[in-house]
């Protein structure tokens, strides 16, 4: 075999074996297998690279006999220009497949090494990925406003829940929501003619909100908003004129929103303004009363090791060394049990 065949090879069995790894050891023994393999895991692209410099010399080839059969005789003949259009067409396909080859190649290791870390962060972090079933995002809009986003189109993308341990204390669901809004747009065109038309198109935006969700019984109908959206309730307004420039209060009731929303509750939603984009914290009146809290960070778990699996021993090393701490998705679970105490506090 080849070394590319080798290499192939090895990063389809490091695949299947890190999708099927339970454990932090069961992921190293995959990754062992990787250090075996003797040097960097990259694949030799030197026929490639000797491919795609053949096809752009023959397009540069056909462009410069081009421009100079139009320099000195001032136009191309039928045929010659065909043969200067295959020639192109030659040029730009032996240049387009190795660039092909070359991407794929590189998503290939990308990919297997984001899995990787993925499952280290998911294991240090008592997290477990989760495949939303098809009515999950029905029973989500019924329980939250904050789903209920979307004119067009709406999806659960990802779903990972945090087991309830000892340093978590609770069971906490991470969304990642997908939502469309179409409109239109109209303008005025040419006609063609001197004058102009009315056209309309439809335009398509795409946005990204990103939520936990956790129990917190005892505020249902509560919300904390950046950004409403349709959440019913009574305004209530505290006494800080920065919070009320940042938030709108909904509640269920003015008692219930004075009493939780005390001094040390707002500075609590000031900090947490200022650590993430567009945070909406609403508690669910139905059920049991979940707290969702949403925003418009992707990057909660997500880490960057600043390198990958090219070079298995920096991998393994940056990425076992230590636990792989998630800032700011513990930032925000830290929020839930600080608001949670506070309620506790407020409410006895």
């Amino acid at each position: 075999m080849t070394h590319n065949q080798r290499l192939k090879a090895l990063l389809t069995q490091l695949d299947v074996g890190a999708e099927a790894a339970a454990s932090n050891a069961e992921l190293l023994a995959v990754l062992d297998r990787a250090k075996s393999f003797g040097g960097q895991l990259k694949y030799d692209n030197k026929a490639l690279f000797w491919w795609l410099a053949l096809g752009l010399c023959i397009c540069a080839g056909a462009l410069i006999y081009y421009l100079a059969l139009v320099n000195h005789v001032g136009s191309v003949s039928g045929d010659a220009e065909r043969r200067l259009w295959y020639a192109g067409a030659l040029g730009v396909a032996l240049s387009a497949v190795p660039i092909f080859l070359l991407l794929a190649r590189k998503k290939n290791v990308d990919d297997l090494s984001a899995k990787i870390v993925r499952k280290k962060i998911l294991f240090d972090n008592d997290l477990v990925d989760r495949t939303p079933p098809a009515d999950l995002i029905k029973c989500l809009c019924q329980e939250f406003y904050e789903f209920n986003r979307g004119n067009y189109s709406r999806e659960i993308r990802g779903w990972t829940t945090g087991v309830a341990s000892p340093a978590r204390g609770f069971e906490i669901d991470y969304y990642h929501l997908h939502y469309v809004n179409q409109r239109t747009e109209t303008r005025l065109v040419s006609d063609g003619r001197g004058g102009t038309k009315q056209e309309t198109k439809t335009v398509y935006d795409h946005f990204n909100r990103y939520m936990l969700v956790a129990p917190l019984p005892q505020l249902k109908g509560l919300c904390v908003l950046t950004e409403p959206n349709g959440h019913k309730g009574i305004t209530w307004k505290p006494s800080s004129g920065q919070f009320n420039r940042i938030f709108s209060v909904r509640a269920p009731s003015e008692h219930l929103a004075a009493k939780f929303l005390q001094p040390a509750v707002i500075l609590a939603f000031l900090q947490l303004n200022g650590e993430f984009k567009r945070v909406n914290v609403e508690v669910s009146p139905l059920g049991e009363g979940r707290c969702c809290i949403s925003f418009r960070d992707a990057d909660l778990l997500r880490i960057d090791l600043g390198t990958n699996i090219e070079t298995p021993d920096a991998f393994v090393r940056a990425l076992f060394s230590a636990p792989c701490p998630l800032p700011k998705y513990q930032r925000a679970v830290s929020f839930i049990k600080e608001i949670a105490r506070f309620n506790d506090n407020n409410f006895q």
